[in-house]
């Protein structure tokens, strides 16, 4: 079997989306610290090198966000860029404890000690970074103590 370049074996294609989905739950892209991915609507991001954390795009917020009063005239701030809603959540032993927020393009938030960043949003697709100053390390299980002497 030869591969010319641009084509693909389906053998090649079908085991690699096995091993993709026997390590990840289905809908859930892997993702890791300090490096940019993209999230369409209702998919998760989980960031493997912090403790699994899971981002979830739950859908679009409004472009701008501005209030009318009866003195002033009725008109949207200047701006160009929308956001999006995001649930975050991190499982700690038996129970796993979210959040929610709404972040538009250039904004940075913190949820679980980690920065989430909206870097551009395009045609529906979130382009996100997730930054921490040090991974959370995983729990570590108690030991029994055992005594040194008889």
């Amino acid at each position: 079997m030869f591969l010319v370049p641009g084509s693909f074996s389906m053998d090649l294609i079908v085991t690699a989306l096995k091993k993709i989905g026997s390590e990840n739950s289905p809908g859930e892209i892997p993702v890791y610290l300090n490096n940019k991915f993209d999230l369409r609507q209702t998919q998760t991001a989980v960031v493997k090198d912090y403790q699994n954390l899971k981002i979830v795009y739950t859908g679009e917020a409004p472009m701008c966000a501005y209030t009318c009063s009866a003195t002033a005239k009725c008109a949207p701030p200047p701006c160009s860029k929308g956001g999006i809603s995001l649930k975050i959540s991190m499982a700690s032993g038996q129970t796993e404890s979210g959040t929610e927020m709404t972040l538009y393009v250039g904004e940075s938030k913190e949820a679980f000690k980690a920065m989430i960043s909206l870097k551009d949003l395009e045609n529906g697709v979130a382009r996100l970074v997730v930054s921490a100053d040090r991974p959370v390390p995983p729990p570590i299980p108690p030991t029994p103590i055992v005594p040194m002497c008889k």
